[in-house]
């Protein structure tokens, strides 16, 4: 092997810790609290809803699905913190994990090149919406690496893991089921699947 092949057949276990390195770079001007947002105040709300014995649709009433209200809910418990740094945390590892499946489906399906590429313009890509979208930590972070999941196993068929991991993606956003379409389609195509 060249060395330029070299580099881009990084170790498969160094990869992920890469791609994470370069979301907690481009995220984290998110710690700080001058980034605000609606949808996250909101959420952070209702788990405290929830942390002092409130009951979801119930006591506090969003059209979205349980998923991240539980999220903040137990991190929050977890920390003892109210702080929206520390779901900013999390939603960072959830990007890592996006770029990381991403890598493994291009990887996969293009090669190593194609899948190092793909990962790091994952992680990149994480931050490059409005500071208040892309700094936060909202539905849509949370379910990307479940949709990311489904897709992989899916590509490798397994509809069963793939279908499981678009109900949790459904958790967070409803949107996440559009995803059962090309699991549709993976298991007409191969039955056997």
């Amino acid at each position: 092997m060249t060395p330029r092949r070299d580099f881009y057949a990084l170790r498969a276990r160094d990869v992920p810790s890469v791609l994470l390195a370069i979301v907690v770079v481009v995220h984290l001007p998110g710690l700080a609290n001058r980034v605000f947002n609606n949808d996250e105040a909101y959420v952070a709300t209702v788990a405290d809803v929830l942390s002092h014995g409130g009951k979801l649709y119930l006591n506090a009433v969003d059209r979205k699905p349980p998923g991240l209200f539980y999220i903040y809910h137990w991190l929050f418990d977890l920390t003892g913190s109210r702080g929206l740094w520390i779901p900013r945390i999390a939603a960072m590892v959830a990007h890592g994990a996006t770029a990381s499946l991403v890598w493994v489906f291009a990887r996969r399906r293009l090669g190593d090149r194609a899948g190092l590429v793909g990962g790091v313009l994952a992680s990149l890509a994480s931050a490059t919406v409005t500071p208040g979208d892309a700094q936060s930590a909202e539905f849509e972070v949370f379910m990307m690496p479940l949709v990311l999941a489904a897709m992989v196993l899916a590509d490798r068929k397994r509809p069963l893991g793939s279908g499981l991991a678009i109900g949790a993606a459904t958790m967070m956003k409803q949107t996440a089921a559009i995803t059962l379409v090309p699991l549709a389609y993976v298991v007409w195509r191969d039955p056997a699947a």
